[in-house]
């Protein structure tokens, strides 16, 4: 026979379950309140003819592009987009060239965009030249080439400074190596010889630079080549620069303090993306065991000079290879996106972080590969995706846009155990 519950017991047992209830729903909220608050019109695709490497920038003051290139078939390379101004969409159509390639289509531009509202798009317009376009009234594009004699330059990347100037980095290949070069402008018309990176000098391949304005000043992470014992790793550096100065400081190396088992340098780090978000710094990148063909994401917090002080966590799935992360803020939480082949074929993946809990889903399906995610988010905090999905022999570029039509998701809390516990 089951005893019957005294009133002083019932009671007991009701807030001793509540108690263990909520600690449930609190791991419940950050395991599924993610996927439920997202909803979206069907994927469209905004470009035509074989069109790659999808590209976002935006300003503080609601002024954003996605730029891409259009692939002709006798190896020529156009730029192609769309301006995103308030509640405006202006297509530019093929603004800027064409520019000749040979072999595998190459990644050849880079752009940004300052609080003025002037958009300027970096482009290597042949071997030892790059050109800036720039536009204010997103009709008319003007050129600006900067030509480097000395030798070949690649991989342009263009950012915003803190005091809404341009820079420019470009990558240049001397002696079986390459350094980083530099050049600044105030307007994107009129700019500096290149010169080398000062923080960088003395070191091998230095690479894939990215820029984040802090306000008064500008912090960069670089990647250089690192030799231990005979072994090569790359590893990320970082400098900073006060708004007031002409100097940055000496690169640091901030990658040697992740945490793990292994020493730093049996992995390579590269490919940083940087996050201001409540006053703190955070910073995603790729991270790959020496011996491995798959990289991981990794996430860290770092301190104003750009070390890292959490050793980082991981917050891919670990199957698969990853690539490319992007950080940025929405809805008052740090999201994350990438993209890696966890599914045998490559899909683009959105992660939002929930106190210490990351949680992804593709956004993409596993029909067609997709790569080169981009995010957007809008004047009014609408939130897009743009990405590349391959097509047959081509490419195209994909925009997924907010339903406006669904409300946000609610959870309500009327399962009938919660029902039946509030019952006793």
């Amino acid at each position: 026979m089951i005893k019957k519950l005294c009133k002083c017991e019932r009671f007991l047992l009701k807030y001793i379950s509540l108690f263990l209830l909520l600690g449930f729903m609190q791991g419940f909220f950050a395991l599924s309140l993610f996927a439920s608050e997202f909803y979206w019109e069907n994927p469209a695709t905004i470009s035509s003819g074989d069109a790659r490497f999808p590209t976002v920038s935006s300003n503080d003051k609601g002024l954003s592009c996605v730029i891409w290139q259009e692939v002709v078939s006798d190896g020529k390379i156009y730029l192609s987009g769309k301006i995103f101004c308030e509640n405006n969409v202006k297509d530019v159509s093929r603004f800027a060239g064409p520019f000749s390639y040979t072999g595998e289509v190459p990644n050849i531009f880079s752009v940004a965009v300052n609080n003025f509202g002037k958009i300027a798009v970096a482009v290597l317009s042949n071997k030892n030249a790059i050109s800036v376009f720039t536009t204010e009234d997103f009709e008319t594009f003007n050129e600006t080439v900067l030509q480097q004699d000395a030798s070949s330059l690649v991989a342009p990347r263009i950012f915003r400074t803190s005091n809404d100037a341009f820079m420019l980095f470009a990558t240049q290949g001397q002696n079986e190596s390459f350094s980083l070069m530099t050049s600044v402008s105030n307007d994107g018309k009129i700019w500096s010889d290149f010169e080398g990176f000062l923080p960088s000098y003395g070191m091998q391949n230095a690479f894939i630079p990215t820029l984040i304005p802090l306000g008064t000043r500008d912090l960069v992470v670089f990647q250089a080549s690192f030799i231990y014992e005979n072994r090569l790793s790359y590893q990320l550096y970082a400098t900073e620069k006060s708004v007031s100065s002409s100097y940055w400081s000496d690169a640091t190396l901030i990658t040697d303090s992740v945490s793990g088992t292994n020493p730093f340098t049996s992995y390579h780090n590269q490919r940083p993306s940087l996050l201001q978000f409540e006053n703190k710094l955070y910073m995603a990148w790729e991270r790959t065991y020496y011996n491995s063909e798959n990289a991981n994401i990794y996430f860290a917090e770092l301190n104003q000079q750009g070390k890292i002080i959490d050793g980082g966590t991981m917050i891919s799935s670990g199957n698969g290879n990853c690539s490319l992360p992007i950080l940025f803020s929405y809805g008052g939480k740090i999201n994350a996106l990438w993209f890696d082949t966890r599914r045998g074929v490559s899909s683009v993946y959105h992660a939002e972080r929930n106190g210490f809990f990351w949680q992804d889903r593709a956004l993409t399906s596993e029909k067609n590969e997709a790569s080169f995610g981009n995010v957007m988010i809008s004047n009014d905090l609408d939130l897009s995706f743009f990405w590349q999905e391959k097509s047959g022999s081509k490419n195209k570029i994909i925009h997924l846009a907010p339903d406006k039509s669904v409300g946000f998701a609610k959870y309500s809390p009327k399962s009938a155990f919660f029902s039946d516990l509030l019952s006793l």
